[in-house]
């Protein structure tokens, strides 16, 4: 998406100051949804917490059944 890849931290920290104060403010506001569109999630998101924690439980569960070496899944969702 940017031509230079010395400038991924820039990035990345200016992307997750803006998540905070978007976060902040919709917690104030009583809107906050933790949901993240897995697809859309940055390096430093946890998309699959907003699916709740049994549900979340559940996908590690299946993954280590289906990919117990984590060549497609990192276990540390």
């Amino acid at each position: 998406m940017w031509e230079k890849a010395e400038d991924d931290e820039t990035i990345y920290r200016a992307q997750k100051r803006i998540e905070d104060q978007i976060n902040a403010a919709s917690k104030e506001r009583g809107l906050y949804n933790a949901y993240k569109y897995t697809n859309y999630a940055s390096q430093f998101q946890d998309p699959f917490s907003g699916y709740g924690s049994a549900s979340k439980a559940r996908l590690l569960q299946i993954a280590k059944t289906y990919d117990p070496e984590g060549t497609i899944v990192e276990f540390d969702l």
